[in-house]
């Protein structure tokens, strides 16, 4: 019986660690860290998770790259299969 509710504990943490909202902040938070190890500098700068308004409400933006050499935006899905 300890063991049956040991595992469904741990299978419950592993449930909540693991819904598509923190999925996807893992993912755009590894994005991020990338993005600002191999580009950041004095020709580039990097803007994450930006909240902007629109005409309906707000829009949110993963990741935002202004540089000299243009605008980037990129979209971050974390997913598998």
């Amino acid at each position: 019986m300890l063991r049956f509710l040991l595992k469904s504990a741990i299978w419950a943490v592993e449930a909540s660690l693991n819904t598509p909202e923190r999925k996807g902040a893992r993912g755009e938070r590894k994005v991020h860290n990338a993005l600002k190890e191999v580009i950041e500098g004095p020709d580039y700068k990097v803007f994450s998770d930006l909240i902007l308004p629109t005409v309906r409400g707000t829009t949110q933006i993963d990741h935002l790259i202004i540089s000299r050499f243009g605008i980037f935006v990129i979209e971050t899905k974390n997913m598998s299969g």
